[in-house]
């Protein structure tokens, strides 16, 4: 897998983001091996099917909870220094759950389905 790591921020209220091979990570967040994980399963999302990945992702919302719940499932096993996995695995599923967050998801899911889909 080929990924080239950017120096731009990524979108306001994101710790990082992929789009296509390109990952951009917050400054302040490069150390953060989970999250890095996250963006590098998106990029291996991307290689698997390059042309059909972008457009699915951004139109089909199933398509893009199986896609976010992959890279969640990677970060979530992936060891933090501070959080544990029960607090990450609740972490994440607030955000796939909240339509208004600030990731833009923009799901329609539960924070129950969402857990029970991390799990």
């Amino acid at each position: 897998m080929i990924y080239i790591k950017l120096s731009f921020q990524p979108p306001e209220g994101s710790a990082g983001c992929a789009n296509a091979c390109f990952v951009r990570i917050r400054k302040g967040k490069e150390g953060d091996k989970g999250l890095l994980a996250h963006e590098l399963k998106h990029v291996e999302q991307f290689w698997n099917d390059p042309i059909a990945h972008s457009y699915r992702y951004r139109f089909d919302k199933h398509y893009r909870l199986d896609c976010e719940v992959e890279a969640y499932r990677v970060q979530l096993y992936t060891p933090h220094p501070r959080l544990s996995i029960e607090d990450r695995r609740e972490m994440y599923a607030t955000w796939l759950s909240d339509p208004s967050s600030v990731t833009g998801y923009g799901l329609t899911l539960t924070k129950k389905e969402a857990l029970r889909l991390l799990s």
